[in-house]
């Protein structure tokens, strides 16, 4: 969606059952996006805030003079459970049961790793294949030692991680990104405006430099994930950020150019998975690639 131009765009604060929204122009998105706990839903128009206390006297010291509508309450107090009943120690059956359902968890793990890992050599092996000397490959093989080649390998899938993504500031972000021409160019420089994005979302912009992964955790901690998404937001990004690192330190872990460009394309589909919760934000016309 776009919004018009011109000055006059009233700012409207309100709330839902489970959130607060707040409606703002685009060249004042920088107002919103200061206030910790923020994310852009595309589908609503809208920025979202948990309801929690400091949310809304962080909306209503911002908005609460020049908001044309201003709806906001105080979030409900959330009274404490009353303590759990002392738990029975288990007897041999019930302990037998629990580590059965341990050791079937562990397999299962164990086999999603196993098929991710065979999923990553099947396609660097495609690509490894695409960079054979052209004497070597068959009829109907794409050759990636051609500069068009690459060029149109690049916006095809661009192009396709956008329709994952359906997401338009995802368009406008990847418009000067080059995956395929430049992996380690744009998955660098992606990753730390994530990072950047993130450290915005929990309010701790240029003054706490923690890990990405203790980043994601604390995302998760204050419910800015979603949790039923398959495959999980928080999964994804821990992925991106293993391809980041081991990109980032190519020349440690003896990286082929096949493995660089592998690894680049993988990163782009999981920014298009998580785009919406970790970077989205509005757009007006004059954005629109």
């Amino acid at each position: 969606m776009q919004f018009p131009r011109g000055n006059f765009f009233p700012i409207e604060v309100t709330e839902t059952e489970k959130d607060y929204e707040v409606k703002i122009a685009p060249g004042e998105k920088e107002r919103a996006k200061k206030i910790p706990g923020r994310r852009w839903d595309p589908k609503r128009t809208r920025w979202v805030y948990p309801k929690t206390m400091a949310c809304y006297r962080a909306l209503k010291q911002e908005f609460g003079r020049d908001a044309a509508i201003f709806k906001l309450g105080e979030p409900a107090s959330k009274r404490l459970p009353p303590p759990a009943p002392a738990e029975a120690k288990p007897g041999e059956a019930t302990v037998r049961k629990r580590l059965e359902i341990l050791d079937e968890g562990v397999k299962t793990l164990l086999s999603i790793v196993d098929n991710v890992e065979k999923s990553t050599r099947k396609t660097q092996s495609l690509v490894e294949g695409a960079f054979e000397p052209s004497e070597s490959r068959s009829d109907g093989e794409v050759d990636l030692t051609e500069r068009t080649n690459l060029l149109d390998l690049e916006k095809m899938l661009k192009e396709l991680a956008f329709q994952v993504s359906g997401d338009p500031s995802f368009k406008v972000w990847m418009r000067e990104m080059e995956p395929i021409m430049y992996p380690r160019e744009f998955v660098e420089s992606t990753h730390e405006e994530i990072r950047r994005n993130i450290s915005q979302m929990l309010g701790v912009e240029g003054r706490d430099r923690s890990s990405f992964p203790e980043y994601v955790s604390r995302l998760q901690a204050v419910g800015l994930l979603p949790t039923g998404s398959v495959p999980k937001a928080s999964w994804v990004l821990r992925s991106m950020n293993d391809h980041r690192n081991r990109i980032a330190h190519a020349r440690r872990f003896e990286m082929s150019d096949a493995e660089r460009l592998t690894r680049s394309i993988i990163y782009l589909f999981n920014l298009a998975l998580v785009w919406n919760y970790v970077a989205s934000e509005p757009i007006d016309d004059s954005d629109v690639p």
